[in-house]
């Protein structure tokens, strides 16, 4: 199993409108297959950085690759990416591999 993670580093005072935008885009089908299984959404602030955090849970890292490949033919993850551009200050996305004796390698950066 793997979980990947999706880093939005927002600007100042953009937190509050990013949290909003990924609860809006929860009904959206390109969304629902990005994270099939539901997705984990946290915010962060360390002084004046923001980071809205997404993870989610995959069988392999090929079902994550799937994933993503069938979102972005969807119409309308154009418009969601280009929200989020919007929003968005640096995305940084990375997943980790987690075995069944509860040890979790660190994070490796995403290939997609």
């Amino acid at each position: 199993m793997i979980v990947a993670r999706q880093e939005y580093t927002v600007a100042s005072g953009k937190a509050d409108e990013a949290l909003a935008w990924l609860r809006e885009v929860r009904d959206w089908e390109s969304y629902r297959l990005i994270y099939p299984r539901g997705c984990q959404i946290t915010a962060l602030s360390f002084g004046r950085l923001h980071k809205v955090v997404v993870e989610a849970e995959y069988a392999s890292l090929q079902e994550y690759l799937a994933c993503l490949r069938s979102a972005t033919r969807q119409r309308e993850y154009g418009a969601w990416r280009c929200r989020g551009d919007g929003l968005c200050v640096h995305v940084y996305s990375s997943y980790r591999h987690v075995n069944g004796s509860g040890e979790e390698p660190g994070w490796a950066p995403a290939l997609g």
